[in-house]
C-alpha cells in the first residue's frame, strides 16, 4: 500500500510552539469489515497503512492523530459487531497514495498531488 508523498506534512503535525504542553494521547475508533482486512490481518502483517477513507469527517480525525494514540479495532459487518482488537497509530499522517492511483478504487482524479485531499495513518498491531 503506501509509503507517503515526499514533502508533504499534515498541518497538526508541523510541530508545537516551544513551552506548549505535550497533547495527551487520543483514543480512536477505526472501522473495518473482516472480509477486507481484519484484526487478524492486522496480526499477521503488523503495520498497514489505513487507506481508502474517502469520508471527510473521518479524514479530518486522522489529520489529528499522532503516533502511539490508541486504536479499537470495530468490525461492522459481521455476525456480531464490535471491538475485535486494540492497535495504535504508528506514524504522522501522510497523504493516501491511492487518491494518485488511477489503478486503486480509491482514486480521485479531483485530487491535487500538490494540496492532497486524502490523508492517511499506519496502523500497527
Amino acid at each position: 500500500m503506501g509509503s507517503g508523498a515526499a514533502g508533504a506534512q499534515a498541518p497538526e503535525q508541523q510541530g508545537r510552539l516551544p513551552g506548549m504542553p505535550k497533547r495527551k494521547q487520543q483514543y480512536w475508533l477505526m472501522k473495518s469489515e473482516p472480509g477486507d482486512f481484519s484484526i487478524e490481518d492486522l496480526e499477521r502483517v503488523v503495520t498497514e497503512p489505513w487507506t481508502g477513507v474517502r469520508n471527510y469527517m473521518a479524514r479530518n480525525y486522522m489529520l489529528s492523530m499522532q503516533a502511539g494514540d490508541g486504536v479499537r479495532f470495530y468490525h461492522s459487518a459481521c455476525k456480531v459487531p464490535g471491538v475485535y482488537g486494540l492497535a495504535e497509530v504508528a506514524g504522522a499522517p501522510y497523504p493516501d497514495p491511492t487518491q494518485f492511483d488511477t489503478a486503486s478504487k480509491y482514486h480521485d482524479e479531483s485530487s491535487n498531488p500538490d494540496d492532497p485531499r486524502w490523508w492517511l495513518v499506519d496502523v500497527r498491531y
